[in-house]
Order: C-alpha cells, then structure tokens, then sequence
C-alpha cells in the first residue's frame, strides 16, 4: 500500500455523512415550513374568518358604531354600521394574507434547505414576516371599510385597486430586508480581517 493510497483512504473516512444529525433536522423543520404553507392554500377559508373576525374588532372600535362577523356569498366577512347604515365586507381572495404568508413560509423553507442559516434565525425572521403580513392586512382591510363607509362604492373599489399593489409592495419590502438582515451568514469567529498595504 503506497502513502498516497492510504492517505486517500483516511480522507475518506473522515468526511462526514451524508445524513448528519444537523442535515435530518433542517429538512424537518423545511418539510414542516412547506406544509404549513400547503396548509394555507387549501385551509385558506378559515384563515380568512380570522382575518374577518380580528377585522370587526378593529372597525367596531376605530370608526364605526357597530361591527361584527358575517359571511357574504360564502365567503368570510364584516359586517358594520355607518350613520344607520349596514355595510358587509367580504374577506376575498383578492384582500387576504393568506398567499402572502405561504410565499413567506415557502422562502424560510428555501433559506433552511439551501443556506447554513441557524434555524433559530430563520424562524424569527418568518415570525417577523408573517406578522407584517398580519398587520398590513388589516391596516387595508379597516382603509377599505372607512373609505367605504364614509366615500362610497366606487371610491371602494378603486382604493381596493391600488391597495393591492401597494400592500403586496410593503409586505415584500418588510419580509426582504427581514429575511436579509436576520439570515445573512455572521463572520466565523477568530476570523480577521488583514488591511492589504
């Protein structure tokens, strides 16, 4: 046996699986990130009642003189009281959080199957995502109902336009620099960095 071959042989022998302990644990916590996204997409009815629920909270408190929950055509809703008279919002595909916070769930899924990211960060930072996605919600959905209540139908339906593109836009903003700032690889520690002269 010549040196090269057993020096081979020991390279070999001290790589490390390819399942390690760490390896197994990610892909759980991935797979567990994906599901909960599918979660989302197929359960996103029931997420929209949440949504409807929290919603007639926040109109009953901010403007007007009654709100609660209700369903409109089948869909989730709000139904609220302005001068004497009954509004219900519907909790549409087209206003929920429900895709936003599965596409968050689906990049966390991506940063812990094709970062080394610690998997401590990476929640923190889908926890961070997922609740401005909770409260850009709702901050459109109370902009939707006051500017119902108090400007009219039509002007409802052009503030539920642009909203669209501008809550998608701040989400997108918020989940991107909270992603880069609490994922982006910290230095290794001893490290240093050498001025070039």
């Amino acid at each position: 046996m010549t040196a090269s071959t057993s020096a081979l042989q020991l390279r070999n022998s001290q790589q490390a699986p390819f399942l390690t302990v760490r390896r197994i644990r990610r892909a759980i916590v991935a797979t567990a990130f994906v599901v909960a996204a599918l979660a989302c997409l197929f359960g996103s009815h029931v997420l929209r009642e949440v949504e409807a629920h929290t919603a007639s909270l926040l109109i009953g408190w901010r403007f007007a003189s009654d709100a609660m929950y209700t369903t409109v055509s089948g869909a989730p809703g709000v139904a609220f009281n302005v001068a004497g008279d009954w509004l219900s919002l519907p909790i549409t595909t087209d206003v929920t959080g429900t895709y936003a916070l599965a596409g968050t769930l689906i990049l966390a899924a991506t940063i812990v199957i094709l970062t080394p990211v610690s998997l401590t960060r990476v929640t923190v930072a889908f926890v961070f995502s997922a609740l401005t996605v909770a409260v850009v919600t709702q901050a459109r959905l109370l902009m939707l109902a006051t500017t119902w209540g108090f400007s009219g139908t039509d002007a409802y339906y052009e503030a539920k336009s642009w909203s669209i593109v501008a809550g998608i836009a701040v989400g997108l903003l918020a989940t991107a620099a909270a992603y880069a700032i609490l994922t982006r690889p910290r230095p290794r520690r001893g490290a240093r960095t050498v001025a070039s002269p």
